[in-house]
């Protein structure tokens, strides 16, 4: 039902909604900064 361009619309709605802040909160730390690293 949700592919992966839905859960895209749904992230980048609630980064613009809540801010980016609050939801990296909603998130596994570790995933966070392991994501994170690789961008660095």
């Amino acid at each position: 039902m949700w592919d992966d361009n839905m859960r895209l619309l749904l992230m980048g709605l609630l980064i613009e909604n809540v801010g980016l802040d609050k939801v990296v909160q909603l998130g596994d730390p570790a995933a966070w900064e392991k994501a994170v690293g690789k961008l660095v």
